[in-house]
């Protein structure tokens, strides 16, 4: 007979911790980096903000979901990214100038996660 199992139950008094890596790139446009048709001319940057694995390793299996918020200039501010097994979360997008963007990581059923302090923050500069 098998020993029972807290498998999938809360366990009073125990902490987890996974780490994860979470930041931001941008890369100006040129010849490396050319501007995407259709990109106002003011955009200077393409950018990215991320939330992966230590090593690239899949976090897709504790964390279900992240909501990004973006400046609120930016279209659809307010980006919630869903798993997908295997990669990590991302916003891809173009633009100029620097902003504060926070993350929410969520795991099964929509419960909020602790990250340190709390929400994630990261500043995009270009």
């Amino acid at each position: 007979m098998a020993p029972p199992s807290n498998l999938g139950k809360r366990v009073k008094g125990t902490q987890i911790c996974r780490p994860f890596i979470y930041g931001t790139t941008a890369i100006p446009f040129g010849p490396q980096n050319p501007k995407p048709p259709g990109v106002p001319d003011d955009h200077t940057h393409s950018w990215q903000v991320f939330v992966k694995g230590l090593d690239d390793t899949d976090v897709t299996y504790w964390l279900r979901r992240i909501q990004f918020k973006l400046h609120e200039s930016i279209p659809n501010h307010v980006r919630m990214i869903d798993a997908e097994p295997g990669k990590p979360f991302v916003v891809n997008e173009t633009g100029w100038g620097e902003f504060e963007i926070t993350g929410r990581p969520s795991k099964g059923g929509g419960a909020l996660m602790t990250t340190g302090g709390g929400t994630m923050r990261a500043f995009e500069f270009f």
